[in-house]
C-alpha cells in the first residue's frame, strides 16, 4: 500500500518500514526571510511522558501557584489588619491621655480623693505611654505572658470587661428617661 499525497505515514508505516522520528510542530518561516523553518526532532522526554504525568505536572504547578497567591493574600490581609490595630491602639492611647488630663483637672487641690484621682491619672498616662511605645505584636506577647503567669487575673479581667460591656449595652440614653 503506497502512501497517498497528504497521508500520514508516521502513524501507520508500511510493513517492514521504519516509522519516521516524530517532530515538534514549528512555526512557518518568518515573513521577509528566505529560510524556511526547520522542524526539530522531539526529545525522548517529550515522547516518553504519559498524559497522566503531564496532568500531574500541571496540577503540581497549579498547586504551587495557588499556595503562592494564598500566601500573598494572607500577607496583605495581615498588613491591613496590623495597620487598623495600630490606628486603634493610638486612638486608645490618646483617649486615655485625654481622660487622665480631665481627671487631674477635676481632682482638686488637697484631700484623699484628689490624691487618689491624681494617682489614677498617672497610671492612665503610664498605660497610654506604654501603648504608644509598643507594637501590636509586643502587646500580644505581653498579654500571652501575663495570661500564662496569672490566669485568674486574666479571667477576672475578662469577666469585668463583660459586665461593663453588658452594662453599657443595656444603659439607656438619659434623654429617653425623661419621656
Amino acid at each position: 500500500m503506497k502512501p497517498t499525497p497528504g497521508s500520514d505515514t508516521s502513524v501507520h508505516p508500511q510493513a517492514g518500514e521504519k516509522a519516521p522520528m516524530p517532530v515538534t510542530p514549528t512555526a512557518p518561516s518568518t515573513p521577509g526571510t528566505s529560510k524556511p523553518a526547520v522542524p526539530q526532532p522531539m526529545t525522548a522526554e517529550d515522547t516518553d511522558k504519559k498524559p497522566t504525568e503531564e496532568l500531574g505536572d500541571i496540577a503540581h504547578k497549579a498547586k504551587q501557584e495557588g499556595e503562592k497567591l494564598g500566601a500573598q493574600a494572607a500577607e496583605t490581609v495581615q498588613s491591613h489588619a496590623a495597620e487598623k490595630l495600630d490606628t486603634a491602639k493610638d486612638k486608645a492611647a490618646d483617649h486615655l491621655s485625654h481622660r487622665a488630663e480631665m481627671l487631674r483637672e477635676d481632682a482638686g487641690d488637697t484631700g484623699f480623693k484628689a490624691e487618689a484621682r491624681r494617682a489614677v491619672a498617672d497610671a492612665m498616662d503610664d498605660v497610654s505611654n506604654g501603648l504608644r511605645g509598643q507594637t501590636i505584636g509586643d502587646l500580644g506577647g505581653q498579654l500571652r505572658a501575663t495570661a500564662k503567669q496569672n490566669p485568674a487575673l486574666v479571667l477576672g479581667g475578662a469577666a469585668l470587661l463583660g459586665f461593663a460591656a453588658a452594662r453599657l449595652m443595656t444603659a439607656s440614653d438619659p434623654k429617653d428617661r425623661r419621656s
